[in-house]
């Protein structure tokens, strides 16, 4: 009997009250056509109804593939449980999934993506649940929000318990009754492979969770080929466990993007293709990050800011001294920014999240690059849930537990902050209305109380100057060439924030156009 099905077929195959699961990584691996299938199965039908959706990772990019907005219909979802939230606009529009939360249409839970990665591999391995310390102090300590997003969310998914004298979170597990999955073939039998893909993200624990807990696992791929014609070692998911396949020849790769193959590392970009960072503050931020590389580093970049320090290592030459790791499962190369973030140009090694997760939650890489939403007098910081903007944590609160050094990126103030670069001196055209350091943080997604205890090197750099993370909270290191300390600094602040006794002028290259001639 063959597994291939129509759209339609496969959107029967769930049932009202299913626990779902898929993974994408915005516009990547989003399975866009079978999610279509399923919102117009509900709008015909009514069913299926009182859904819960499992998502490490955001699906869909707001832009070219809604991704999870397709199932955004009051009825068909009873519960999220997502490590990442698509982007909405800053009013709270444009997402109709972040409205559904901000409206208490339905239940809905942020944790961290690496622990989700391990939920669905503890569900396929039938033990009781993930235990961990990663969350610990942060908004998804039940102490705290316990990862509940709104008012109606009211099971406590995560609790607290000892072990050894120590506090760990012990995550409940969340069994699993069909998994959706994309992938670029499929042969007759449901083997699949991923030539096409700029990575695997959490598929085959996904494809798991699923047959273990006796549900099914539909595979949405852009071509089938003949049985017996795959290479074994190319497989990732093995045609046994996969139940049905949905065939959609346009699947996109990413972003506005149909396909790219320096994207899959099929073939590799030139670095005199890569676009330089246009100079503006952005570059200023992370050039000041990029300085507290070492040789030989192996480093983590965050979304934002971050994502364009590759473009920088390019600019000043040293891309082969440093290696970089994102957490959708590449080594090396250069992470692609913007909303192809993700992707890497010209990896080593493309592996699973959650055996990425698994390196990255034992701190087995020396620094990483964060953007931050905003910061408080302790050192904590908020990147999951600003006023109406839900992005979650992502990776966020794995990526920082075990690290020993964090570098913080992002803007003073934002909501309209206007500044002018000239002669190689910051000026502060137009003050933003929101400062983000601030005395009350909406979420604390790192601990700076916890990352003192853990003796870690954390510093927040921002277009006007540096933060370091002390012992008495945060001490200003350095300050932008042009700028006030107290005028510009200071007065703007509410918290307290000590002055270093040898407070330095950041380097002046940082705040000319030309390469800084950087060396590691």
């Amino acid at each position: 009997m063959s597994k291939i099905l129509d759209f339609e077929s496969a959107a029967g195959l769930i049932k009202d009250g299913d626990t779902i699961t898929a993974c994408a990584s915005a516009g990547m691996m989003v399975p866009e056509a079978m999610l279509d299938a399923i919102e117009k199965r509900f709008l015909s039908t009514g069913s299926p109804r009182n859904l819960t959706v499992f998502f490490p990772i955001a699906i869909g990019d707001r832009i070219s593939l809604p991704g999870l907005d397709h199932l955004a219909h009051k009825g068909l979802i009873k519960r999220l449980i997502g490590g990442s939230y698509v982007l909405g606009r800053s009013d709270g529009s444009g997402n109709k999934i972040a409205r559904m939360v901000l409206n208490n249409e339905v239940e809905a839970y942020n944790l961290p993506l690496g622990t989700m990665m391990q939920m669905l591999r503890d569900t396929a391995a039938k033990k009781p649940g993930t235990f961990t310390e990663v969350g610990l102090n942060t908004f998804v300590d039940p102490r705290q929000q316990g990862g509940k997003l709104n008012d109606i969310t009211k099971e406590d998914l995560v609790e607290l318990i000892e072990l050894g004298g120590r506090e760990w979170l012990w995550y409940k597990p969340v069994p699993i009754d069909v998994a959706f999955i994309r992938a670029t073939t499929a042969d007759e039998n449901g083997n699949l492979t991923f030539e096409h893909e700029p990575a695997t993200l959490g598929i085959l624990a996904q494809v798991m969770a699923a047959k273990n807990n006796g549900g099914k696992v539909i595979a949405q791929v852009k071509r089938v080929t003949q049985k017996g014609s795959m290479n074994p070692h190319a497989v990732k998911v093995p045609g046994m466990l996969v139940d049905a396949i949905v065939v959609d020849p346009n699947q996109m790769q990413g972003t506005q993007t149909m396909y790219d193959p320096w994207l899959s590392g099929e073939v590799r970009q030139p670095l005199d293709r890569v676009e330089p960072m246009p100079f503006s503050a952005d570059k200023v931020i992370a050039r000041r990050a990029l300085m507290e590389f070492k040789q030989g580093m192996i480093i983590n970049l965050g979304f934002g800011i971050p994502g364009n320090i590759p473009k920088i290592a390019v600019e000043e030459g040293f891309t082969d001294k440093v290696s970089f790791i994102i957490e959708q499962g590449s080594w090396g190369g250069l992470p692609v920014s913007g909303l192809q973030f993700g992707a890497s140009a010209n990896p080593q090694c493309i592996i699973d999240s959650g055996a990425q997760m698994d390196f990255i939650d034992g701190g087995g890489f020396d620094l990483a690059c964060l953007a931050f939403g905003e910061a408080d007098a302790d050192g904590s910081v908020n990147v999951s849930k600003l006023g109406l903007l839900i992005p979650g944590c992502g990776g966020f609160i794995n990526i920082v537990n075990n690290v020993p050094r964090v570098v913080f990126c992002g803007y003073f103030t934002a909501g309209g902050l206007k500044v002018e670069i000239e002669d190689g001196r910051l000026k502060i055209l137009q003050e933003g209305k929101f400062n983000k350091f601030t005395d009350k943080i909406e979420h604390i997604t790192y601990s700076g109380d916890m990352m003192r205890k853990k003796q870690k090197e954390v510093l927040y750099v921002t277009e006007r100057a540096v933060f370091k993370l002390v012992q008495e909270g945060l001490e200003i290191i350095e300050v932008a060439p042009g700028i006030d300390v107290q005028k510009n600094v200071l007065d703007k602040l509410t918290i307290p924030v000590r002055v270093a006794a040898d407070l330095r002028t950041m380097d002046p290259r940082l705040f000319r156009p030309e390469p800084m001639q950087f060396k590691l």
